[in-house]
């Protein structure tokens, strides 16, 4: 089966994937103190550090980004995308803001850009293009959204997870996007996101 690669810590869905036979390898770091170029690279060199013939990326809110940027770190063998000898078979996001964060951008208009510099949030902020190789791969984006048309959070126009909005994680390329009614961090052991999940994998094994 082909192992899903999963960062941060999305603990019952590490466990669901397990149950049903993937291998999962978890890519640990600092999200909120590093930024998303050094996360990428560290990011690529885990990967070039597996046992593994082909993965899943699974990026769950700035994990999703620095997913992104680290296919742009790739190279194609054919159709095929390859970090080192591993082939990427598809990309699941949760909860990324692709788009931008106007969350973020209240952080970095209260605090100020210049002593931001060090971590993400800035980046985060204006949100990441997408990258001409990441569209190129099948991707997966699962959506959290409560409380309606409101929203949780009232810098964020429209519906939101609290911290992410539903416009904020669309993407104009290939990405099949789905919504959860879940809270940002209640997005990963979601019984919808599980499913999903799994639904997605099969698919691209």
């Amino acid at each position: 089966m082909t192992p899903p690669f999963i960062n941060e810590h999305p603990v019952r869905l590490r466990r669901t994937l397990r149950a049903d036979g993937y291998i999962v390898a978890t890519f640990k770091y600092a999200s909120a103190l590093t930024q998303i170029d050094d996360q990428a690279t560290a990011l690529c060199h885990f990967i070039e550090g597996l046992e593994a013939d082909s993965i899943t990326l699974i990026g769950q809110s700035i994990g999703g980004i620095v997913v992104d940027r680290a296919l742009a770190h790739g190279a194609f063998q054919g159709s095929h995308l390859n970090i080192g000898r591993c082939r990427i078979r598809g990309v699941v996001r949760i909860g990324t803001p692709c788009g931008g964060s106007a969350f973020a951008s209240g952080i970095v208009a209260s605090v100020g850009a210049a002593r931001l510099t060090r971590t993400p949030l800035a980046e985060v902020a204006t949100g990441l293009p997408p990258d001409a190789i990441s569209d190129r791969i099948v991707h997966l984006n699962i959506a959290g959204s409560l409380n309606g048309a409101r929203g949780l959070n009232p810098l964020i126009d429209g519906p939101d997870d609290g911290l992410v909005g539903l416009s904020e994680v669309a993407r104009g390329d290939t990405t099949h996007t789905i919504i959860v009614r879940a809270s940002h961090y209640g997005l990963t052991s979601h019984p919808e996101t599980l499913k999903a999940a799994r639904v997605f994998l099969q698919g691209v094994t």
